[in-house]
């Protein structure tokens, strides 16, 4: 293991804060026959997002082990572009317009235990309303036990940095017990409930869940055993709510100390009636919720990419094999490509689109996350919702150092917001 790779397993976040300012990379992980590049320039991503299908997809052994082998996150080819059909079509347009009353009655509720003068953990908060929506949309109504045994999974292998250290690094064999063994008891324990809960899935609101669409896309998709179907309920559960919750979390703390712009937003909102589903009625909230995803990624980097034919970056030639992984994180906020790349500043995406090569919060190429048109809408519709309840304090602002959570970014676990009554 070379320094590099040491670095970044261990101390991941101040390693790439290191490179946001030392040139275009690429960044060697691993050398030898095999190498592993951290890449981040906008030519550099352009031309692999460019030649995705020319690509193999590796793993990650943080994600392999929750998603499965089937998973839609690791197909390739045909059967990746026949799921991304499927579930697609029913996460962009209409389709998502129709699934807002999923959006709002969870969050309506969630919104209204933020008594004010009480504190909150704003990542916790956000977790479990996230897993609560993703959860009906996938499964129709979710059972809470499911939901609450899902989560605790999930917690238990990437809870903290040490739970996440021990779950990939200290595969114990299970007769020997451990961390490893917990995990593997656990999935034993969710998958066939899963596999019931989807097989049963039904309309609560008159659109399908993502579950009954699965099922019954046997045109295109066939039908899918218990293994298969398992594997993509979790592929849409885990990353459905993670990712979303921490960008949420973020973005409440963002609420929570910039004044002037919580102020701009309660002036936008009070100009209409919208409920931040629809981005072009609330453009300064949309604008702030692309500045969070830029400024703080949900995930530090994308699917890993494997060379299957020779390829030339920045003057060096790479074999077959090389290992290309894009580092949304140092993409986000390297100088050549952001004016004062650390700070807030949602007015830099008002009226303008970002090209895939320097945004990336939901990946790219045809890796790119199906589900990030709901994703805007579901951080859109949560912050006009707490924006129009209640106030927001944050009492230690330092404490809002990013932690690592699996493949996700978070506020760390010891930051907390304060609920207060609004102003007049």
């Amino acid at each position: 293991m070379n320094a590099n790779r040491y670095r970044f397993i261990t101390r991941t976040i101040p390693f790439l804060d290191d490179h946001t300012t030392r040139g275009p990379g690429p960044l060697a992980l691993r050398s030898g026959a095999a190498p592993h590049l951290l890449v981040w320039h906008p030519e550099h991503l352009a031309g692999l997002f460019g030649a995705d299908r020319d690509m193999a997809i590796a793993g990650s052994s943080t994600i392999d082990p929750i998603v499965g082998t089937a998973s839609l996150l690791l197909t390739t080819g045909a059967r990746h572009h026949a799921y991304r059909t499927v579930i697609g079509e029913q996460l962009r347009g209409r389709k998502l317009v129709a699934r807002r009353p999923v959006l709002s009655a969870p969050i309506e509720r969630a919104v209204a235990a933020l008594v004010p003068g009480h504190s909150f953990d704003p990542s916790a908060w956000s977790r479990q309303l996230t897993l609560r929506i993703i959860g009906d949309i996938v499964l129709g109504k979710a059972d809470d036990s499911l939901l609450a045994d899902f989560a605790a999974w999930i917690h238990g292998a990437l809870g903290a940095p040490f739970r996440t250290f021990a779950y990939r690094y200290l595969r114990l064999p299970p007769p020997i017990g451990g961390p490893w063994r917990d995990f593997l008891r656990q999935r034993a324990a969710l998958d066939p409930a899963l596999v019931a809960a989807g097989r049963a899935a039904t309309a609560e609101s008159g659109t399908p869940p993502l579950a009954r669409t699965l099922i019954e896309a046997q045109p295109v998709l066939g039908a899918l055993d218990d293994t298969e179907l398992r594997d993509q309920l979790v592929s849409l559960l885990f990353p459905g709510h993670e990712t979303t919750a921490s960008a949420v979390a973020w973005a409440l703390f963002r609420l929570a100390v910039h004044d002037r712009l919580r102020r701009d937003l309660l002036d936008e909102l009070a100009a209409t009636d919208a409920d931040g589903s629809d981005a072009k009625r609330t453009p300064l909230l949309h604008a702030a919720c692309l500045e969070t995803l830029r400024l703080t990624p949900p995930t530090l980097i994308g699917e890993n990419r494997v060379l299957t034919q020779t390829q030339v970056l920045d003057g060096a030639t790479w074999p077959p094999g090389t290992r290309l992984t894009p580092c949304i994180y140092i993409a986000h906020r390297h100088p050549d490509t952001y004016r004062r790349p650390r700070e807030f500043v949602p007015e830099r995406f008002l009226g303008r689109r970002r090209p895939g090569s320097v945004y990336l919060p939901f990946g790219g190429g045809t890796r790119r996350c199906p589900g990030a048109d709901l994703a805007l809408m579901e951080m859109r519709m949560i912050l006009a919702a707490v924006l129009r309840s209640v106030g927001l304090s944050c009492p230690d602002p330092l404490r809002a150092t990013p932690q690592t959570r699996g493949a996700a970014m978070g506020p760390h676990r010891s930051l907390r917001l304060t609920a207060t009554r609004l102003r007049p």
